[in-house]
């Protein structure tokens, strides 16, 4: 399978062995600025096909906009793919799913990351934007027409996002967690991110929370986020709640993706292949997948 990770600001691809599940092959490019969802779709298509193997069997895309019931993709905040057919660009390639890349961050930590110990999560992403997934009892929440996403409002993006942070640090976040000037900004940023969530929390009660994302999974960012989570909360049991970082880091919306055509694509059978709840967690702060 290919699972193309389709973000803000880069789109990721992994060739996922089906028995195996690691993975065999990767890339990492920028996503094109300006609302180019042209472009933004030739580049999966062109990354697609310098993966793409002979016995690739399925296509799985993880988008940063809302994916409807019906499978298209029904929002243009960081790309408009709403009047491109998506799936039609790959299918001399291979059957060519879409997925919220909110669920298909959960999924992969359903399936292969900190979700193998307990399969209900309220999943959080946090990297250019911020989005989020209910996970239970081993299935996905997608609310009554696949919106069910939201972290706060799309303000809150624009806000504490990572994108408007490095926009606004106007260089790498990574050396903005060294500059002491900006850390406070960033650890304001993240109380707010926490608030929100907390505030979800208390509607949902999860029975833990998985947070990840490139920025969420950065641990001074991850400690911040904690405790602004734990503050909004209302009900002192609940405050206790487990928060952990994603074992998957950034492969898992790639790796998402990848389950999501698996599940669509081929026979159930294979699917349990997948489900290793047995097997031992990895360390942070991703999975440890082989090239081959």
């Amino acid at each position: 399978m290919l699972g193309i990770d389709v973000g803000g600001t880069k789109i990721a691809v992994a060739a996922v062995d089906v028995d195996s599940s690691s993975v065999i092959s990767r890339e990492v490019i920028p996503t094109r600025t300006g609302h180019d969802g042209a472009g933004v779709l030739d580049d999966c298509r062109q990354l697609a096909e310098r993966h793409l193997r002979v016995d690739t069997v399925g296509i799985g895309i993880g988008v940063c906009e809302l994916v409807g019931l019906d499978g298209r993709v029904h929002s243009a905040y960081s790309f408009d793919w709403r009047q491109l057919d998506v799936t039609g660009r790959f299918e001399d390639l291979a059957p060519c799913v879409i997925e919220s890349d909110a669920r298909t961050g959960a999924i992969a930590e359903l399936r292969l990351g900190s979700g193998r110990q307990d399969n209900s999560f309220l999943f959080v992403g946090v990297g250019t934007g911020v989005s989020a997934a209910l996970v239970e009892n081993g299935a996905v929440r997608y609310g009554s027409r696949g919106n069910a996403i939201f972290i706060g409002d799309p303000e809150l993006e624009r806000r504490s996002g990572g994108g408007a942070l490095a926009t606004e640090y106007g260089a790498s976040l990574a050396d903005a967690f060294v500059d002491s000037t900006f850390v406070p900004r960033l650890r304001a940023a993240a109380s707010d991110v926490g608030a929100s969530i907390g505030v979800a929390v208390n509607i949902l009660d999860p029975a833990r929370i998985v947070v990840g994302g490139g920025l969420g999974s950065n641990l001074e960012y991850f400690r911040w986020l904690t405790g602004g989570i734990r503050e909004a909360i209302y009900a002192e049991d609940t405050r206790r709640l487990r928060i952990d970082r994603s074992e998957l880091g950034s492969e898992a919306g790639a790796l998402g993706a990848a389950l999501v055509a698996i599940d669509r694509c081929i026979a159930g059978s294979t699917i349990r292949k997948l489900r290793s709840p047995s097997r031992p967690p990895r360390a942070h702060p991703q999975v440890q997948l082989t090239d081959s």
